[in-house]
């Protein structure tokens, strides 16, 4: 392996360790059940494309429109540093509750907003597929927002 990329790879790990250091343990609990999820999501998603009738087209903008919902959706938690405790912690605010509350009416409402654009069996494999970039959008703002906050603190 060439010493550029294993300098990369050793300056990528240290990051990550450094990360680990200045995140709380529930922080950490939920970007990891995040991506467990995710990645649970995504292994059915491909196994659905490839055994159903689904345009790819159809899941990709499901997919793409779910991250950015999961995106939005990320903003749940309010994420930011605890000066006393010197970590990235975490709680739910006002607007992510208001979030929430948005999701749970387009849960009751799925059927109908989908049926707009997909009929029939497809509209639960495009929700679902819709649901699991909600998850990965998710875990991409708050992993985001850690680095983006250890930098502003200066420890990565």
């Amino acid at each position: 392996m060439n010493e550029h990329y294993r300098k990369q790879i050793e300056t990528a790990k240290d990051t990550i360790k450094t990360a680990k250091t200045f995140t709380s343990e529930r922080l950490q609990n939920h970007i990891r059940i995040f991506g467990t999820i995710a990645g649970i999501l995504i292994l059915i998603v491909i196994y659905s494309i490839l055994t159903r009738e689904i345009r790819l087209s159809y899941a990709l903008t499901a997919f793409i429109l779910g991250i950015i919902v999961g995106m939005l959706f990320g903003r749940i938690y309010r994420i930011y540093w605890h000066p006393d405790d010197e970590q990235v912690v975490s709680r739910v605010d006002f607007f992510g509750a208001l979030l929430i509350c948005l999701y749970i009416l387009m849960e009751i409402f799925r059927d109908d907003i989908l049926a707009l654009w997909v009929y029939g069996p497809i509209v639960s494999i495009v929700w679902f597929i819709f649901f699991t970039g909600t998850f990965c959008g998710r875990r991409i703002f708050m992993l985001r927002r850690i680095h983006t906050l250890l930098h502003e603190h200066k420890k990565i």
